[in-house]
């Protein structure tokens, strides 16, 4: 008689789990991969849409004489609604058809101004796992993202519209990351920013600067010097020495993502942050230089603030492993050893700030930009001045 062996309770159970491990790992992963798809098909859509209004439009000035525009500029209005057929109308009194195969929006509007540009872009669609919005602003972004997303209102018949960027000193954080390739905003541009660093009840007043606004080319590795990168004018007013240390000890083991420093940044300073600008900024992949002991760069996938490499801030030293990581960024090319000085808060004396490179010849050190701008390097222990960036957009 042949013995028929079947599998044991235990094993049974044990195979279970691992299905049940795997399928918590993998389903949001396929979740979030079909949502993706889902808002890119629609922000495709929305671009299709939108052109073909400009076609429509150009076409109905060729069939006949041109409608006189009034002041306020506005030639056409697209309107979408899902109880009656898609109707196009001007303020001028005309209504005419959209014709549009395929799906569209359930509401919302496309206007045009008299520049046969779009002005402002209102639509909403429910799919399947929600409801998405899309507003296309003045200067031809197309945004698209859920109800839940910082900037859209779907449930109210459209996404709120974000006012169009004026000046980096006075727009909020909202429109500086919707806007942030715009013309409006250069290198150098400030604005202002109240924080309490040292929890005494005292706000002190910081002027942020736009470093970067160039994007990266895909040689690059390390985003932390790719598109709007905005760093602090002046040093922190950090009273506590202990908080001044790259670490507590001279060692620059693990570089920049294991120091100490790091996780003051990107704890204690971020959660100090007003939330309306922690909404806006991105998180960011920064590579840095590694130490005498290893041969592999450093890399941190998800700062939200971060200290520059001495290749962003324009130095070519032989003790930085990482030198083509980044890149130059913008504020720093062709200013030489004065375009690196930082002042010590409410002062106008200049001081050393870290770096976040690991000496690649020592086992102790960081490199620093000196008080007279010039590259050198010191013990993880030291107590020097910090001085962190960040990068704003939508993410």
């Amino acid at each position: 008689m042949i013995n028929k062996k079947g599998f044991t309770l235990i094993e049974l159970l044990a195979v279970i789990v691992i299905l049940a491990i795997i399928m918590v790992i993998a389903v949001p992963r396929i979740l979030d991969v079909i949502e993706k798809t889902e808002m890119e098909s629609y922000r495709e859509s929305v671009e299709l849409m939108v052109r073909t209004a400009k076609i429509q439009y150009e076409a109905s000035e060729i069939q006949g004489p041109a409608p006189t525009i009034p002041d306020e500029g506005i030639a056409y209005i697209y309107g979408f609604d899902e109880l009656k057929n898609d109707t196009v109308q001007t303020n001028i009194d005309e209504v005419g058809l959209l014709n549009f195969k395929g799906d569209k929006p359930r509401s919302g509007s496309i206007i045009l101004n008299k520049d046969k540009k779009v002005k402002v872009e209102k639509l909403v669609s429910k799919l399947k796992n929600g409801k998405y919005c899309a507003i296309k602003s003045y200067d031809g972004n197309v945004l698209v993202g859920k109800s839940t997303d910082s900037g859209f209102n779907c449930s109210s018949g459209g996404s709120t519209e974000v006012p169009e960027p004026v000046s980096f000193s006075t727009d909020s954080w909202e429109t500086i990351a919707t806007y942030n390739t715009s013309s409006k905003y250069k290198v150098g541009d400030t604005k202002e920013i109240s924080l309490d660093i040292n929890e005494d009840g005292i706000l002190e007043t910081y002027n942020l600067m736009i470093i970067n606004m160039l994007q990266c080319g895909s040689t690059v590795n390390s985003q932390s010097g790719c598109g709007m990168v905005i760093q602090f004018k002046e040093l922190l007013n950090i009273t506590d020495a202990g908080d001044k240390k790259m670490n507590s000890s001279a060692t620059n083991a693990g570089g920049w993502p294991a120091s100490k420093m790091y996780t003051f940044l990107n704890t204690t300073i971020y959660g100090k942050l007003p939330s309306d600008l922690k909404n806006v900024i991105i998180s960011t992949k920064t590579v840095s230089g590694h130490d005498n002991r290893i041969t592999s760069n450093y890399v941190s996938n998800d700062d939200k603030l971060y200290l520059l490499s001495s290749q962003e801030v324009g130095f070519s030293v032989n003790n930085d492993s990482a030198p083509t990581e980044s890149r130059t960024l913008d504020y720093f090319i062709g200013k030489g050893n004065s375009g690196r000085l930082k002042y010590v808060y409410g002062t106008t004396s200049t001081e050393r700030w870290w770096l976040r490179t690991a000496a690649s010849n020592r086992h102790d050190d960081f490199l620093f930009v000196y008080s007279d701008g010039a590259s050198n390097g010191g013990y993880a222990n030291s107590e020097l001045g910090v001085c962190p960036a960040f990068r704003v957009g939508k993410q």
